[in-house]
């Protein structure tokens, strides 16, 4: 691999038997490509093998042999190990490939992400799917992230690790809802999946979940909440973001605290957002509430109860 830039390193020590370790990137700047290197010693030469490249390694993933931010080593020494970090230049334009990066460790990573669906009732069609997908270990593999239903797989179209909020939004490609009901199913693995050259136990992929949903069908318009959870404590300048699928036509979508508005929502990535000053808002419960209109037939609005933060 051509890693042109100066690559910084980490030390980390595994002090008890283990089946894994590793380290991945779990958060890049956008454009950026980061790349570990997982280290017996201060040596390049010393790399813990296949694993320890920045590199899918487990044949039965759909991102086999495609790089991945992250590097590790299988059924590793108890000793003290090296995590070197670099970045690339494209291969087309040259353009250095550096950013900013948070990168995490783990040891012992043998449980797959947990996964919900978000988005349980939507419109006919071909609506934004949304999924809370969180690992509290490796890290969720976005490229991993994959619904099924009606013989298609369709990736999810973004991912946040700050929040585990992915968004699948279906192609015109992809089959439309129908019917009243539609089981799909979903898959997460994290990273240490990607790792995976051999594995011990019953389950071929256990950093794998695999989930089976029902999705209800209907006509009109659904507003479901995706941010923030029900009761969360909100901040001064909370995060607001709902799925809106319709049958007709949506002009907008705002959001009231308590009956006052507080934002107007901006759609991007298949769901709408904003991000409003609460200031002066007293601490407590309040009542969020999301209202999507249309070209016809008035409005829909689903209703969020939230704690606002002591100051």
């Amino acid at each position: 691999m051509a890693e042109t830039g100066a690559e910084t390193l980490y030390e980390t020590f595994v002090d008890r038997p283990a089946v894994n370790a590793g380290v991945s990137v779990i958060l890049e700047t956008s454009g950026a490509r980061v790349d570990p290197f997982y280290l017996g010693a201060r040596d390049e030469n010393t790399v813990q093998g296949f694993a320890g490249t920045p590199v899918n390694v487990n044949a039965l993933t759909y991102g086999y042999l495609s790089p991945v931010g992250a590097a590790g080593a299988a059924f590793p020494r108890q000793q003290r190990f090296f995590v070197a970090v670099d970045s690339g230049r494209d291969r087309f334009s040259g353009a250095n490939l550096a950013g900013r990066y948070v990168l995490r460790s783990w040891i012992d990573d043998v449980s797959p992400p947990g996964i919900q669906m978000l988005t349980t009732r939507v419109a006919a069609g071909r609506p934004a799917l949304v999924a809370l997908v969180r690992d509290s270990q490796s890290g969720v593999d976005p490229s991993s992230l994959t619904i099924g239903y009606q013989g298609v797989l369709v990736g999810a179209s973004s991912y946040d690790p700050s929040t585990g909020v992915a968004v699948f939004v279906l192609p015109a490609s992809a089959p439309a809802l129908v019917g009243r009901a539609l089981d799909l199913r979903l898959v997460a693995s994290d990273f240490q999946e990607a790792k995976n050259i051999d594995t011990v136990g019953p389950s071929l992929m256990p950093n794998t979940r695999s989930a089976k949903v029902r999705l209800h069908v209907v006509e009109g318009t659904v507003v479901e909440w995706v941010l923030p959870a029900p009761e969360a404590c909100l901040d001064r300048k909370p995060e607001l973001a709902v799925a809106v699928s319709s049958t007709r036509a949506v002009t907008g979508v705002r959001f009231t605290l308590d009956g006052r508005q507080i934002a107007v929502a901006q759609h991007a990535h298949g769901l709408w957002l904003a991000q409003p000053s609460l200031g002066k808002t007293a601490a407590g419960r309040h009542t969020l509430v999301a209202v999507a209109t249309g070209a016809a037939r008035g409005s829909v609005s689903a209703r969020r109860i939230v704690r606002m933060c002591p100051r």
